[in-house]
């Protein structure tokens, strides 16, 4: 609540400080400590697929306002968090409302588990601070689930109706890359791949509407599946929120984008808020721009990860010789194995996004010495307890 870059901005610019977020002073803030959560399992090793948990959240000022459960970094659903045994509970899609105002919550909880060991934790929230706790719990099982099913959606823009706005080559090229990329997966990292194009020349175009619209597509996988939302585009930062530009935006009479009818940081980091492992790639200018606050917000309630292509107001680039985006290109190679050592097969997300970042701040820089217009080029991973995952296996 107390976080307000903005009014440093202001300051320095001297310009007058804008409203601040916080609606109590420091005094009343210092009062209002996290809930306690109290976890407990019936039994931390055992051989059936669920584990019964006891749960009490108490709150000696404020009463709780939600609670998220999450596996292995997975957000539990509405349809699990259905089962909870307790008073003044509503589940909602990813997490159990509190309702009656009340200050402590008690609940049984049968939780899905996952052969081997499951880090189950909770989350309270009272509308000013949250507490976590988890738990160790063994599934003993002979068992193997299936491969998971991955969903993605890809969205590519080159070209703008708004001709003042400059055209782009390669992400549409991008956007394909990326899905064709993930689609070879299927049958050996994954039981299926559902994939859709939002993009020029395709079906749906990616207009601010269709974007919106097809984000809700990505709400159709399962539990257990792996999410990814891929953007590919101009994007924009301004008064500290990321923008993605699709293809029906314009510029104002000031030669700025008009955010009203851009998609929003809120609009992409709403993908995180729902069950299922999630990822998200922009490839995009600014697009490390997306707002520090809610980002952090978003990924402690989500555990989801974030990657972008540049940092503050960096230029994500493009070169004809790869025909894509460097920052999709060395992706699309890190999936086919290009930075595993030792004869590695499985290809896990952290470790690719590091190897991404490192490969691409130095080709670019590489590429571009001793030019008229010499670039930098950081990717940024944001993420907070996203759980490792082998993302893709090489042959």
């Amino acid at each position: 609540m107390f976080y307000n870059p903005e009014v440093v901005q202001a300051r320095l610019a001297d310009r007058p400080d804008p409203a601040s977020k916080a609606s109590l002073n420091i005094q009343q803030a210092a009062s209002f400590a996290p809930p306690t959560v109290t976890l407990r399992a019936a039994n931390t090793t055992v051989t059936s697929a669920t584990a019964d948990i006891s749960v009490t959240i108490s709150d000696k000022n404020q009463p709780s306002k939600n609670i998220k459960v999450l596996v292995n970094g997975t957000l539990l659903g509405g349809g699990d968090l259905g089962k909870a045994n307790g008073r003044g509970l509503a589940p909602g899609k990813t997490s159990l409302g509190v309702t009656d105002n009340l200050k402590e919550v008690s609940f049984n909880l049968p939780v899905p588990l996952e052969p081997g060991e499951n880090i189950i934790e909770v989350a309270a929230f009272n509308g000013y601070t949250e507490n976590r706790r988890s738990l160790s719990v063994t599934w003993r099982t002979t068992q193997r689930l299936p491969p998971p099913n991955l969903r993605i959606l890809a969205i590519g823009v080159n070209k703008y109706d708004d001709s003042r706005i400059r055209s782009l080559n390669y992400c549409v090229s991008d956007a394909q890359g990326i899905i064709d990329s993930f689609k070879a997966q299927a049958g050996r990292r994954y039981a299926k791949v559902d994939s859709l194009l939002i993009a020029d020349g395709e079906a749906i175009t990616p207009t601010a509407a269709n974007i919106r619209d097809k984000l809700k597509w990505l709400d159709q996988a399962g539990p257990r599946d792996v999410i990814i939302l891929f953007l590919a585009g101009h994007g924009i930062t301004a008064d500290n929120n990321f923008y993605f530009a699709p293809k029906d935006v314009s510029l104002t009479t000031g030669n700025t984008l008009d955010t009203a009818k851009a998609i929003s940081d809120r609009d992409i980091l709403s993908v995180l808020d729902a069950p299922g492992k999630r990822i998200i790639f922009i490839d995009a200018c600014q697009s490390g721009g997306v707002d520090g606050n809610l980002m952090t917000r978003v990924l402690m309630e989500s555990n989801g990860l974030v990657f972008t292509a540049a940092q503050g107001s960096e230029r994500s680039s493009e070169f004809e010789d790869l025909k894509h985006g460097i920052f999709t290109y060395s992706i699309m190679e890190g999936l086919r194995g290009k930075y595993n050592t030792r004869g590695a097969k499985d290809i896990k997300v952290l470790p690719l996004s590091v190897s991404v970042a490192d490969y691409v701040s130095k080709e670019v820089e590489r590429r571009t010495r001793g030019t008229r217009e010499p670039l930098t080029q950081n990717p940024k991973v944001y993420s907070l307890g996203f759980p490792e995952l082998t993302i893709a296996e090489t042959e």
